[in-house]
This record gives C-alpha cells, structure tokens and sequence, in this order.
C-alpha cells in the first residue's frame, strides 16, 4: 500500500474536542457566578456537554437515513420492557455497589452520593423514554443488556450467561470509573473557580499551576458523559469489556484506592520536599534557570493540551476496559496510545530524577517513574488484545505498524508491531 493510503474511517469527528471545550467553557462562564456549589456547577456542565454532544451524533447516525422496522407496538413494548428491566437491574447493582464500598462513604466522596440521590428520581423516567424510542426507531436487538433483562425478570433459559456477564462488567466500569471523575471535577473546579484572574495576575509557576487545573478539569468534563450511559441510538453502545483479571489489575493500579495502596503506602512513591501547591518540581529545581522552568513548564501545558485532545476524542464513548468504537483521527492518527505516551512525558518533565531529598530518593523516584510507565505500557497491551477481535481495529492497527511515528520501532523490534502480537493472540485462540 502506498504512504497516502488512509487509516480506517473514526466512529466519531475530530472536531469533537473541540466542540466540547467550547460548551464546557461557555457553560462554566455563564454559571461560576451563580449561587451553585462546585458538585452544582460539575453537574450543569456535564448535563450541556451530554446533550450537545448526544445532538451531534444523532445529526450523524445512519439510521436518519433509514426507515423505520415495521413493527406492531405490542413488539416495541416487549423488546422494550425487557430492555428496560436489564437497565435498572444494572443501575440497582450499580447503587447497592456504591453503598457498600467503603471508599464511596467517605468524605472525600461525599458530594457524590448527593448528587445520585437528587438525580435519582429522573433515571428511571429518561431511561425509559430513551429505551422506548430506541427500540421504535431501530427495532429490538438481543444483545448484552436484553438477555441480562431476561435473567432480572426470572426467564433463565432464553437468557444467555456470558451476555449478561459482559452486561453486569458494563456496569461495573460504570460503578467504578464515574466517581472517580465526576469528583476529579469537582476537584478541578475547586482549584481555579475563582481563580481565573491569576492565569495573567501570577507569577508564572503559579499562573501554571491554574492553567494545568483547567485544562484538567476539560478533560473530565470530557469524560464523565461515556459513563453516565451508553446507547445503540447514537453508537455509543458497548461492543465487549476487558474480562480478563491482567486487564482489571493493570487499569485499576492506576486509580484509587488501588494506586495509593500500591505506590504511596507499598511504595512510598512520594517527593518529600515541602513546596506550596503550585510550585511543581521543574519549578523548584529550575529556580535558578527561569527560561528553562518557563520551557518546562509549557511542555507540561502543550502536553496536557494533547491528553485532553486524546481523552476527548472519544466523546460519550469514552471508558476504561470497553469496546464503544474505534477513533482513528485526532492523535490516534500518529499513535495508537498517544494518552498514555503523554502522561508518561508529563510526569518524566516533573523530573522525578530531581524530586526528592537525597541522591539515593532521586534514583528511586526515577525507578517508581519507569515502573509506572510499564503498567500503562502493561494496559496498551491489554487494551489491544481485547481490540483484537474487532476488525475495524485491526485494520487500523495494522496501518498504524506502516504509518504511525513510531513505525520505524516495530522495524528495530518485532514484538513492537501489532501484526506480531496479533499473530500470536491468534495462535493461542485456535483449538488445538
């Protein structure tokens, strides 16, 4: 194939990041004022981003140009019922989850079970209206969610156990992944609400520490809508979620609680010089060298700028351990994990060889940093393999071994390319 030769079309634009900036931004500025608290304005901006962005992808659905399936209502109704049956038995185990795990009933969680709890009488209404229309306008499908339906409504035999499993995984990704982010919102907007003056006001360490805050707190308002649901309606249903016990532990060392049980208190992966809360190390240590702390510091920023430029493109697709489609544009069309590629980079440019108090420290932090990296270069494999099975990955995967930038590695190491991988990912699933 030639070098002009295109990757395989994305399920979403790249003008989607964009897009959502642009809403949450707006959004943010029209209501920083109010009378609302952190968790109020969190829950204002998400609501925005979900409809405008859930707008955009029916404009683009296929089934606009469709007609609709020829069916009796009496059909819709029980496709619907069962459909919608399977939805709350998710979201009950999905409310029972939050009550019984103890990190969700302590403080540092405690906007977010507010949050449910003024929300929750509007889940079932919206669920089913959406389930309702859905089912009218495309026509019933079996998949992961009907035949968990079926098992909450005791018809066993028609319901298929390993469908309802990747139904129940679906829902434990939720469980997991959306208060983390929903509170890293509130978090984000905590730091610079109020603050916005400083970005022009500061000295520039500081200046960079609020402009680092906001571009974070993009970045989640970009991400919570994928948790908040999924639906065939605009495509952003779940093909197949990670069920492998490698894929869960390499994902959830990376957030609480795991992370802090595995680096801060198994580790002791912390930097212990005493610094306010703005001066990152590359400030601290390049005191002396300002041009070379502004340097790094707008690497760190540029950077940031790219995470929240890879996490976006996903829009309401975006989830840990899923199949929800695959984005081939935006920085996916260098690499295919350039999100993780990044944070390494960032937290590599907060020097951990410079971050401690000791000689001996700096080598340690500079081995937790590496070791780090290996778990999220442990997840790009993890989250290949589950990817594997689609061809559309495939296909893009394989254009990226010939035209990625980082192409040239696969050609210095085999096991670098995915065709190498997928070769022997193959090999194992063939029956002996």
């Amino acid at each position: 194939m030639n070098s002009k030769e295109s990757p395989p079309l994305s399920c979403a634009r790249w003008t989607d990041p964009v897009l959502i900036a642009l809403v949450a931004a707006i959004v943010y500025g029209l209501c920083r004022d109010l009378p609302l608290n952190n968790a109020g304005l969190a829950c204002v901006v998400i609501i925005a981003v979900t409809l405008v962005m859930g707008a955009v992808e029916i404009f683009y659905a296929p089934w606009r140009k469709l007609p609709r399936p020829k069916l009796s209502f009496t059909d819709i109704l029980k496709s619907a019922g069962v459909r919608f049956a399977g939805l709350m038995a998710g979201f009950a185990l999905t409310l029972l989850f939050w009550r019984l795990w103890p990190d969700y009933n302590t403080r540092g969680f405690s906007m977010f079970p507010r949050v449910v709890y003024a929300l929750l009488p509007y889940v079932p209404l919206v669920t089913g209206a959406c389930v309702l229309f859905t089912e009218w306008r495309l026509g019933p499908a079996e998949d992961d969610t009907w035949h968990l339906g079926m098992l909450a409504l005791g018809r066993w035999k028609k319901a298929k156990r390993a469908a309802a499993v990747q139904a129940l995984l679906g829902w434990f990704v939720r469980a997991v992944f959306l208060p983390l982010n929903f509170m890293a919102l509130i978090t984000f907007i905590g730091r610079f609400r109020g603050n916005e003056h400083k970005i022009l006001d500061a000295p520039w360490q500081e200046a960079e520490y609020y402009v680092f805050a906001m571009l974070s707190g993009l970045l989640a308002a970009a991400i919570v809508p994928g948790y908040l649901f999924s639906s065939r309606l605009i495509g952003t249903h779940i093909r197949k979620v990670d069920a492998t016990v490698t894929g869960w532990l390499a994902t959830l060392s990376c957030y609480p609680p795991l992370l802090g049980i595995i680096f801060t208190q198994g580790l002791n992966f912390y930097p212990h010089m005493e610094r306010v809360k703005w001066a990152a190390p590359w400030a601290t240590e390049l005191a002396d060298f300002p041009l070379a702390a502004m340097a790094a510091g707008a690497m760190v920023l540029l950077l940031e700028a790219v995470h929240y430029w890879g996490e976006a493109a996903f829009g309401l697709r975006a989830s840990n351990l899923s199949n929800r489609g695959i984005i081939t544009n935006g920085p996916f069309r260098f690499c295919k994990h350039p999100i993780y590629l990044v944070k390494c980079v960032i937290w590599f440019l907060w020097m951990p060889f410079l971050a401690g108090d000791t000689v001996p420290e700096n080598i340690y932090l500079t081995l937790m940093w590496a070791g780090t990296c290996a778990i999220y270069g442990a997840r790009a494999w993890v989250e290949e393999k589950l990817l594997s099975d689609d061809p559309q990955y495939v296909a893009y995967a394989l254009w990226m071994d010939r035209h990625g930038m980082f192409a040239w590695g696969g050609c210095l190491c085999p096991f670098l390319r995915f065709e190498w991988r997928l070769a022997r990912w193959s090999a194992k699933s063939m029956p002996a």
